[in-house]
């Protein structure tokens, strides 16, 4: 068989040259390589020989790599580094990632938490989270799970609902002061405004759907504050900018502490609500099975 890359000398010199001349030392060399030092030494030496120009200068008990050395030190590391990337990105990873896909106000009011209680827990994997407000970037076929807003009905995967949808209008309790609350919902209407909010998907409900729901409070004539999405509707009405509207199974802490206080007597339930998926075609097992076990659990604890 015909011997190809002639113009190289053997490709473990330029290994050894390499570290020599990256640590400047053939003992630290001869302990990252688990050679001896005279090995280290030898190799370098037949390297020089080949080549026929020196790379290594003795100075004391020490070295220190000449010019040319610099020069092809230099230039092994680079390659070394691209063939070490070229290797990593090809190797399949031994623990590979659970892709979870969410909305972001989800991840934010809800998942964020329960994320951190999944890493200290005894059964943790690793999770690359993805966040969205598009239904078309979180119904990737590259996901494992996506947790999402919707009816149910999502094609070509299968939903567990993990949360109903629960709407009542929220504020910050300072509004409320000083407001003579006889008149309900609309005492406030002269006192501030509606936070609301563009729908990235048809099946969001804002102000405006949710006033045509059985049981919602007349808002004709309320002044309306254009938010840049949901999550921040919820921390201008927390700065007690106005009244957002929100879901309650999302605000739960912020209610309960008195962050956030709600203004009707029982929330609005609609058909909607927040979904766990998964992959008809893919077999839900190992890790994926573990982390979507535990946002099941995590649900029906707050149900």
């Amino acid at each position: 068989m015909n011997r190809f890359r002639k113009n190289l000398p053997p490709l473990d010199a330029l290994v050894f040259l390499e570290s020599a001349g990256r640590h400047q030392s053939f003992t630290a060399a001869a302990r990252e390589l688990n050679v001896s030092q005279a090995a280290v030494s030898k190799r370098v030496r037949q390297l020089e020989d080949w080549l026929g120009v020196p790379l290594i200068e003795r100075v004391g008990r020490g070295i220190r790599t000449t010019r040319e050395g610099d020069r092809l030190v230099n230039r092994i590391g680079m390659s070394l580094d691209f063939l070490e990337e070229t290797i990593a990105d090809l190797r399949a990873p031994s623990r590979p990632s659970v892709r979870l896909a969410s909305m972001s106000a989800l991840a934010m009011f809800w998942l964020q938490g329960r994320l951190r209680d999944f890493a200290l827990s005894d059964q943790p994997c690793d999770i690359a989270l993805i966040l969205s407000d598009k239904p078309s970037d979180l119904l990737s076929a590259d996901h494992d799970l996506v947790l999402i807003y919707g009816d149910g009905r999502f094609s070509g995967w299968q939903a567990t609902q993990i949360l109903p949808e629960r709407l009542q209008p929220v504020c910050a309790p300072s509004l409320l002061r000083g407001i003579d609350f006889g008149d309900g919902f609309n005492s406030l209407k002269e006192v501030t405004g509606l936070l609301d909010f563009p729908r990235s998907g048809p099946e969001w409900i804002d102000w405006g759907q949710w006033s045509r729901l059985p049981g919602a409070p007349d808002i004709t004539g309320w002044q309306r504050t254009e938010c840049a999405n949901y999550a921040h509707s919820i921390g201008s009405a927390l700065r007690g900018e106005g009244i957002a509207l929100g879901s309650l199974p999302l605000l739960s802490d912020e209610v309960r502490s008195g962050r956030l206080c709600t203004l009707l007597p029982e929330p609005i339930t609609t058909s909607r609500g927040y979904w766990l998926l998964h992959r008809d075609e893919r077999a839900v097992s190992g890790p994926v099975a573990g982390v979507r076990r535990f946002l099941l659990e995590e649900a029906a604890e707050d149900g």
